[in-house]
């Protein structure tokens, strides 16, 4: 789909080669709860999340990505993901299919043994396999408001997560979560709330170092997939610059099993052609 304008570049964005390294999730938050399994029942919180942002079902997926700038300049970009859950841990890749500017960018996300995920990204103006690191993640991809995890659709946390209580979230029962970033990165905390029955993430706001809202991220449209239930749409809002962006699934091939060559870093380059696949 070919872009309908060129999108200003915001002032954060930086060199494309560092910009992809913020590229393609939806959120999984992994972090070590502060009590898990507790009485407080964080534990099962955290599980059902996994459990639906990180299905156990693969699945091919056609994407759309829509940019919105703050002065109204909208940008269209498809693509194509293949996800699918490795012994080693659920692997998703994600290759930019148009328009010709930006095709064949790439990034694959691994998780590996429970620890924080392993990403790769392709960047076809150098012909270059880099590998990111956590931090990496939580970057801007290509001057929009989405990060790599957002991308991704799941987002890993080495800080601590509190379950701070039961509420209403626009009139849905809901529990919120207080989490703070463990390390150097561009948040200072995040609040989340989940769906009190069936434990789908509702919305995530991020605070910058400072204190100040920065962004908010929107989970919607959700779908039944195995039994896990997966947004199908994420829409991410800078509050503070006026951006918006969307990751829309449009088509999602349920049980169509990827090969495994297909999350070998190695193979990236190769891969980054979804012809190939």
């Amino acid at each position: 789909m070919r872009a309908t304008n060129v999108a200003t570049k915001k002032s954060r964005a930086v060199a494309a080669g560092v910009v992809i390294a913020a590229a393609v999730a939806i959120f999984v938050c992994a972090a070590e709860p502060a009590a898990a399994g507790g009485a407080d029942g964080l534990g099962e919180i955290l599980q059902g999340l996994r459990r639906n942002l990180a299905p156990a079902t693969p699945s091919v997926r056609n994407v759309e990505m829509t940019i919105r700038s703050g002065d109204g300049v909208v940008v269209k970009w498809a693509g194509r993901q293949a996800y699918k859950v490795l012994p080693e841990g659920p692997a998703l890749l994600t290759v930019l299919t148009g328009p010709p500017e930006v095709k064949g960018f790439a990034v694959l996300i691994r998780e590996v043994g429970g620890g924080d995920p392993e990403i790769w990204s392709y960047v076809p103006p150098v012909r270059r396999v880099r590998r990111l690191t956590r931090v990496g993640g939580e970057q801007f991809f290509l001057g929009s408001d989405l990060t790599v995890s957002d991308l991704g659709f799941w987002t890993r946390s080495s800080g601590n997560v509190r379950l701070h209580g039961l509420g209403n979230y626009r009139l849905q029962p809901a529990y919120e979560l207080h989490e703070t970033p463990a390390g150097a990165g561009p948040f200072k905390r995040i609040t989340t709330w989940v769906h009190q029955h069936d434990l789908r993430p509702l919305e995530r706001r991020f605070f910058d170092p400072s204190g100040r809202l920065w962004r908010t991220q929107h989970f919607s449209d959700f779908k039944q997939v195995g039994k896990s239930m997966l947004p199908m749409a994420v829409r991410v809002i800078d509050v503070q610059e006026g951006g918006t962006s969307e990751l829309r699934i449009l088509e999602l091939e349920e049980g169509t099993m990827p090969e495994d060559g297909l999350f070998d870093p190695k193979l990236l380059a190769k891969n980054a052609d979804p012809a190939t696949w």
